[in-house]
């Protein structure tokens, strides 16, 4: 799979992610390791040498990482809200 189309399953599979967090549907634990994962990947690809060559690709998985967080930061606080 090349880079574009990985990065377009992964923007759709994180929205969709953030829509089941935002319905209050629990994660099942592989969404979360596939969560995990494209984290770990995309900075893998983005510190080696020759994969992400161009400033967009660059860019598009700046961005993946940035909506991977929000996801992360979304599950953690509304993970801690319910608790209390």
């Amino acid at each position: 799979m090349c880079l574009d189309h990985y990065l377009e399953d992964a923007f759709t599979r994180v929205a969709q992610t953030l829509e089941l967090c935002q319905q209050s549907q629990f994660l099942s634990p592989e969404t979360i390791d596939w969560l995990i994962e494209q984290g770990d990947l995309a900075v893998r690809l983005l510190s080696e040498k020759g994969m992400a060559k161009f400033s967009e690709e660059r860019s598009k998985l700046l961005e993946l990482l940035l909506c991977l967080a929000n996801v992360q930061e979304y599950v953690r606080h509304h993970s801690v809200s319910k608790v209390i």
